[in-house]
């Protein structure tokens, strides 16, 4: 068997609003699955995720890590667009700068650089 790639499944409670969160940096919709739609792919540069819209409960958040160059711009990408971001960017024990994207629907992305870069 051959593994050809992992793609998170994020569950947040708005689909739209996290899809347009995530087009506003860079993210391209692949496809949509559902009448109404409550499930997507989506892309950017050679990473894809999906996302799944619940109205049920679901965990407080769900999180992705994804490993980054320049966090400190991308940071400020993001805020120029209207996405709130949160705990930093700062250098961490574990060896990485990182910050929090908080999205539409409670998905929350964690950006981070390691400091050896």
């Amino acid at each position: 068997m051959a593994t050809l790639g992992i793609r998170p499944i994020l569950n947040t409670s708005d689909l739209e609003g996290t899809i347009s969160d995530l087009e506003k940096i860079g993210f391209k919709v692949n496809w949509c699955y559902g009448n109404p739609i409550f499930f997507a792919g989506l892309s950017i540069n050679n990473f894809e995720m999906h996302l799944r819209e619940t109205k049920h409960p679901i965990p407080p958040v769900s999180q992705l890590y994804v490993s980054v160059d320049n966090v400190d711009g991308i940071q400020i990408v993001l805020q120029s667009k209207g996405i709130e971001t949160k705990n930093g960017p700062f250098d961490q024990e574990y060896g990485m700068r990182d910050f929090e994207a908080h999205l539409a629907g409670g998905t929350i992305i964690v950006l981070g650089q390691s400091l050896s870069d």
